[in-house]
């Protein structure tokens, strides 16, 4: 039995037509392509209204009795289920276990077996997952190992991430920077295990001796900016929805996670996980942690991105300046192991198109005392569940506006064929310029697009080494074009 006979088994029947809703291309826009696009609503609950002036949104009846012609999903994570499922369900979309047809795939297995997958995606097929992100990312140890080959390379461009040093590579340097290590305030050391998570496992190094015992020290950012005597960290999302071209977004939606108590650089308070640890994990059980008190409240244990612009703001720091400097520092650090995707896809994957990808990367920042941001981590898959009401509001956002960027085609999942007529174009590259251009045009919602942007393209492809055609295609039309 192929694999089109096992998918249509499978499939459960309609007992009422499917209505979904299509946004059309902007009328005076570049965008040459004429389908229609999946657009999912914010839930009413968020009281957010999506942006669409000058864009048209109708509804559109599916009358075939087979639920899963036009339009389905599925979910393999349970860390990211909740704000799929919840986006999905409002806007009548219906889940579905088979991974070989369906319009938009929520993987989370072992990344050895997506590639068998990629290999025969459909043309409007869509994934969350990008390949070699989950190795070079999530693993503290090995991000730092190649940041800081481009910090070599780049040092008054990479100069973001905390001084640290690898064992074995760096042995003697340690012998001789630490062999009269005193633990002093201004002078702390730690060690984060390099798959480590929700800050299990963060060790203060006490004397000479223990900077031999771990595979990966830190410098400690004993000088943090705090909330109320809170220290704090920011999570933030970046989206890629394209690697033959590059493409991506930083959405403006964040959380500000805070400490439990307030914080010390004393000694003595050192290493007290309630004032250091800021990870909602590890203080959600905590009694008195209150993560729910409201948007507008600074006495919650969570704060929205807007709160903590406000609290800035009004100290006389420069918020914009900050946001920027973040930006530039997530992606940058993308591009660090950018050469390794592409090349991989490249070799592999000629077979995707520039818009089968919407990959959603977690990054940790925290801010010191003089408002200067800094990498803690990269998460490859950042966990999406609900604990609360910050939680739910961002991430429901976010996963919208990063499935309605994307531009999701209605397709038959028998014949494949799409519900609008098929776009003709040159060749492969044409075809990602043309789809990448029509993306940029589409609603963004809470994303901003950080890349390919023409007043900031020279500057960052100085860090890309290899300028593939599908770059450059598109390149070349920002350059010598308004978009």
């Amino acid at each position: 039995m192929n694999k089109f006979n096992i998918w249509e088994s499978s499939v459960p029947q309609m007992k009422k037509p499917q209505i979904i809703n299509l946004l059309s291309p902007k009328k005076k826009g570049n965008c040459k392509n004429p389908q229609r696009t999946i657009f999912l609503y914010y839930p009413k609950y968020l009281y957010l209204s999506n942006d669409l002036q000058g864009f048209n949104v109708n509804p559109y009846k599916i009358k075939n009795k087979n639920m899963t012609v036009y339009f389905t999903y599925v979910v393999t994570n349970y860390y990211d289920h909740p704000p799929v499922v919840k986006v999905m369900y409002y806007n009548n979309i219906t889940n579905h276990r088979n991974t070989f047809m369906t319009n938009y795939l929520h993987y989370a297995f072992d990344e050895m077996k997506l590639p068998e997958i990629l290999g025969s995606f459909g043309k409007y097929q869509v994934t969350n997952t990008i390949l070699n992100s989950t190795v070079f990312f999530d693993n503290k140890a090995i991000l730092f190992y190649y940041y800081r080959k481009f910090s070599e390379k780049y040092p008054n461009d990479y100069n973001f991430h905390p001084e640290s040093y690898l064992l074995p590579y760096d042995k003697e340097i340690i012998l001789k920077k630490f062999q009269n290590y005193k633990q002093t305030e201004n002078d702390l050391w730690i060690y984060k295990p390099p798959n480590g998570l929700q800050g299990k496992g963060i060790k203060f190094m006490q004397t000479s001796e223990d900077f031999l015992k771990y595979s990966f020290i830190n410098k400690y950012i004993s000088n943090p900016h705090l909330l109320n005597g809170k220290k704090y960290h920011l999570r933030l999302y970046l989206i890629v929805t394209g690697v033959l071209p590059l493409k991506v977004y930083m959405h403006n939606r964040g959380q500000v996670m805070r400490a439990f108590t307030n914080y010390s650089s004393n000694l003595k308070q050192v290493g007290r996980r309630t004032s250091t640890i800021t990870n909602a994990h590890a203080n959600i059980n905590l009694k008195g942690y209150n993560p729910n008190v409201g948007f507008d409240s600074e006495e919650g244990s969570h704060w929205s991105l807007n709160l903590l612009n406000q609290y800035i703001t009004k100290r006389n720091g420069n918020w914009n300046k900050i946001w920027e400097e973040i930006k530039d520092i997530c992606f940058k650090t993308f591009l660090i192991n950018y050469d390794k995707i592409q090349k991989r896809y490249l070799e592999e994957f000629k077979n995707l198109r520039s818009n089968n990808i919407a990959h959603r990367y977690g990054f940790d920042i925290m801010i010191d005392d003089n408002l200067r941001p800094w990498l803690l981590e990269v998460n490859s898959r950042p966990a999406m569940i609900f604990y609360n009401q910050i939680n739910v509001y961002n991430k429901l956002q976010v996963q919208a506006d990063q499935l309605n960027i994307i531009g999701m085609v209605p397709f038959n999942h028998y014949t494949q064929e799409p519900l609008d007529k098929e776009m003709s174009y040159k060749d492969k590259i044409d075809e990602g310029v043309q789809l990448s251009i029509c993306e940029f045009e589409r609603p963004h919602g809470g994303l901003e697009r950080i890349f390919p942007v023409k007043k900031t393209l020279n500057y960052y492809k100085q860090f890309i080494e290899y300028h593939d055609e599908y770059n450059k295609a598109l390149w070349d039309f920002i350059e010598n074009n308004e978009i």
